[in-house]
């Protein structure tokens, strides 16, 4: 008896081709420059989660017993 014969497999797909370097110092700087931009508009209310009275919404636990 002899043994079926595998298949080869197929080749593997060609590798991506590598991304663009932006090595352009005016390029970095507006790329900078922008995500500083956007950070300042979102200000301080975006970092702050509570007010001055604390977490003014109700928790969302459930209490349940054991074996209920």
């Amino acid at each position: 008896m002899s043994k079926p014969s595998t298949p080869t497999p197929p080749a593997p797909p060609p590798a991506p081709p590598e991304p663009p370097k932006d090595t352009n110092p005016e390029v970095k700087q507006a790329r900078d420059d922008e995500k500083k931009r956007l950070q300042m508009m979102a200000g301080r209310s975006s970092t702050i989660a509570t007010s001055a009275r604390g977490l003014e919404s109700q928790a969302t636990t459930l209490k349940k017993k054991l074996g209920e």
